[in-house]
């Protein structure tokens, strides 16, 4: 077997045994996981609000079309705070023309607050219409509301869809590359730092090991990623089977333009992941002890979170220059093509050309990574990289 072959299966196996690569693959779901389910017992635990009523006002509470009231009488009530089966109420009752609610917010929500308010200035508008004595013509006057006819842009169909798809993809390329990222700078620094390094080169090649590391973790890579797909899919079939979903503004129908889309942004993502440990590799040739790490990875980490927030702050702005700019940019292309793709600022052509691009920075820096992790590797000098870059 080639032994570039033999190093990333060697890498790829030992991060898929690692204990920590599990631990970093599934604490995002777990953490997703309990923050759903708090969540649901948070909600199921709240209860319903109870409404005290005179009879004439109860027709407002009843089958409202927002909110589904309690509806009980003063003995009850307290009986149901006892028994938790409600958290708020709210006694109403009419006194000289005017709507006096006694409230009690308990574990009300904010929506609850709101609708609970609403539905108290329906009553009011109502009996200020009964006692100023109007005409059926003059309620109806003064029930008239505008009519706003919402013209159909294609750029902002779906974007709610859009913008969730986009910040999974960012958090996910935020936390992935960082974290490979640390691994190859720690591995290159642990290797050379206790002169394994020297042995290891007695039978393979710096060419082939270095391709071989980048190969075998960006495999893990495709791992991590293949289960959150998998994860994925099995949570939104679960969410749509149980009607989750229902009544979010999303459209889940799939067309051959969607399914291009979609390939591309994970094409990108995939490339510029790999892009990003190509550099960790060459820069964690110029570590000479495990310490110096981080240090030299710092300019890759700090650029991937200068781009993160970036896009972060970008994300709502429309299609603006720097994201035009920025979605063709080795590095920066990961991050702001999605978003343009995603809300139809570019089309599969411009998606292909910054793949294109992409491609030919990966190999342009896999070259130059290859030859300076040749020329470092087994250089054990601790003058910064201008120096040795002088010398």
């Amino acid at each position: 077997m080639n032994r570039m072959k033999i190093v990333a299966r060697e890498t790829f196996l030992r991060q898929i045994k690692s204990g920590t690569f599990w631990f970093m693959v599934l604490f995002p779901i777990i953490m997703m996981a309990i923050s759903l389910l708090i969540g649901y017992f948070t909600g199921s635990s709240s209860g319903e609000m109870a409404i005290v009523t005179d009879d004439n006002l109860k027709a407002y509470f009843e089958d409202n079309p927002n909110y589904d009231f309690k509806i009980t009488s003063e003995e009850e009530l307290k009986k149901l705070l006892d028994d938790k089966e409600v958290s708020s109420y709210a006694k109403v009752r009419e006194e000289d023309g005017i709507v006096v609610a006694d409230y009690f917010e308990g574990k009300a929500s904010m929506s609850e607050k709101v609708i609970l308010q609403t539905t108290l200035g329906q009553i009011q508008n109502g009996i200020n219409m009964k006692n100023a004595n109007l005409k059926e013509d003059q309620v109806k006057s003064l029930a008239k509301s505008p009519v706003i006819n919402q013209i159909a842009d294609k750029n902002q169909d779906n974007k709610f869809l859009g913008m969730a798809i986009y910040f999974v993809f960012l958090i996910l390329m935020y936390m992935i590359t960082l974290t490979f990222i640390n691994v190859i700078l720690t591995e290159t620094a642990t290797e050379k730092g206790t002169k394994m390094i020297e042995f290891i080169f007695s039978s393979v090649r710096p060419g082939d090991y270095f391709e071989g590391k980048i190969l075998g973790n960006f495999g893990a890579v495709l791992v991590q990623i293949a289960i959150y797909i998998i994860m994925g899919t099995i949570g939104f079939n679960i969410a749509k089977a149980y009607g989750i979903l229902d009544g979010l503004p999303l459209d889940f129908s799939v067309n051959a333009n969607s399914l291009a889309i979609f390939a591309e942004i994970i094409v990108l993502f995939l490339l510029g992941i790999f892009l990003f440990l190509v550099v960790a590799g060459m820069l964690g040739s110029f570590a000479t002890k495990i310490e110096d790490a981080g240090k030299m990875g710092m300019p890759l980490t700090m650029g991937i979170v200068i781009m993160f927030f970036l896009a972060m702050t970008l994300m709502n702005k429309g299609d603006v220059i720097i994201s035009k700019i920025l979605s063709y940019l080795p590095f920066a292309s990961t991050f702001f093509m999605p978003l343009r793709l995603l809300n139809g600022y570019a089309n599969l052509l411009s998606g292909i050309i910054a793949i294109a691009i992409l491609l030919v920075a990966i190999f342009l820096f896999y070259k130059f990574g290859e030859k300076v992790y040749k020329k470092n590797i087994l250089n054990y000098s601790t003058e910064g990289f201008f120096f040795k870059k002088k010398k």
